[in-house]
């Protein structure tokens, strides 16, 4: 669905597809899409409902799985509001229902990974670094590695000379102490390098060690994004910046930060639209570090 996306606000365009006209071509003839949005119009219109009301009404389509998911959901909300008008000639046969721009557009107005983004791929936007897209399919463990990055980056700026990793948990969907889950799996998938006695047991280990700083202790800015939606590391710079401490122990916990799963990514792979691969899901885990400064 072409928009002009300076109309968009971010919220509306955290789910966008990278298709050059070829490639849009080719996915508008897999699936009658103008049904879709047809029937999905018509329930929220006519219902005045949120966008969970399309739950049993479109089952099994990109919309279902969008609604599904909190985070996506208003950018659906939009693509629906702009399909309201069903004879407005702008809403042809075969319209993708999603944001949608040219690789050359894409990699002028916004940043993604390893250089340009690919051609027919759908792309989510960070909820942490402003204008950065990832693929759908590995969302959550590209954050939870960001954030454990993060974590240690900030440590540094603040003046650490180590960080010590004192132990770990592997949690279950409701937060709780997971027993048979495998440690050093979560640990890998976060990016977090340390020994294990066991599969449930980390051993108290130096993680990073830093020479004395060369600056005044500082947020850098660019992780300003991460202190404002994480109150632990919000709360290292402050009681760092403020008190002085020379040594502060903290827990840093890892799961799903944004709600794109594996529906979703079948979803739209299932309409030929390139997601990153298998979606991953990421093992929730809890760590205990000590942060010592100089």
């Amino acid at each position: 669905m072409k928009v002009d996306l300076d109309t968009l606000a971010p919220e509306e365009r955290r789910l966008i597809l990278v298709a050059s006209d070829a490639t849009y071509r080719t996915l508008t003839e897999r699936v009658d899409w103008k049904s879709i949005g047809k029937l999905a119009a018509f329930r929220v219109i006519s219902t005045a409902a949120p966008v969970l009301s399309l739950l049993p009404y479109v089952s099994a389509t990109v919309g279902d799985a969008l609604a599904r998911s909190g985070w996506l959901a208003p950018t659906w909300t939009r693509a629906l509001a702009s399909l309201s008008d069903l004879r407005a000639p702008s809403f042809r046969v075969g319209e993708i229902p999603i944001p949608h721009l040219p690789p050359g557009e894409a990699a002028r107005r916004f940043r993604f990974d390893h250089g340009a983004p690919e051609d027919g791929a759908a792309y989510v936007l960070n909820p942490v670094r402003a204008d950065h897209y990832v693929r759908p399919a590995s969302l959550n463990e590209r954050l939870a590695q960001e954030k454990l990055a993060a974590f240690l980056r900030l440590a540094a700026a603040l003046g650490a000379s180590e960080v010590i990793v004192t132990s770990g948990e592997s949690l279950d969907t409701e937060g709780r102490a997971a027993a048979g889950a495998p440690l050093p799996d979560a640990a890998g998938q976060i990016g977090l390098h340390a020994s294990f006695r066991s599969a449930r047991e980390v051993d108290r280990g130096v993680v990073a060690r830093f020479d004395r700083p060369t600056a005044p202790a500082a947020v850098p800015e660019d992780l300003r994004g991460w202190l404002a939606v994480d109150p632990i590391l919000d709360g290292l710079a402050r009681t760092r910046l403020e008190a002085r401490l020379v040594e502060l122990a903290c827990t840093l916990s890892f799961a799903d930060v944004v709600d794109v799963g594996a529906e979703a990514c079948l979803a739209l792979e299932g309409k030929g639209i390139d997601v990153g691969g298998r979606y991953r899901a990421l093992r929730a885990s809890r760590w205990s570090f000590v942060v010592r400064f100089h």
